[in-house]
């Protein structure tokens, strides 16, 4: 019985109603307002990188990384 007293105590209840209200302002934030796809995701990354990777590759591809190169990584090989 003293459980459930406690249970509904304003303290109590004041706990519940924070967990509460912390997951729903959680979940709010989560969703987006308009879905993305992974295809889409992929095509805005991927001309990034791309620059990325020609940079790295144009500055530091003669590089020796062990017995490869930077541009042996990159590339695979």
């Amino acid at each position: 019985m003293a459980s459930l007293r406690a249970a509904f105590s304003l303290p109590g209840l004041a706990k519940v109603a924070t967990r509460h209200n912390t997951f729903a302002a959680t979940a709010i934030r989560a969703y987006s307002t308009k879905p993305q796809g992974l295809k889409d995701r992929l095509r805005e990354l991927i001309p990034e990188k791309r620059e990325e990777v020609k940079q790295v590759k144009a500055e530091f591809g003669s590089k020796v990384l062990g017995e490869t190169t930077v541009d042996m990584a990159y590339g695979g090989m």
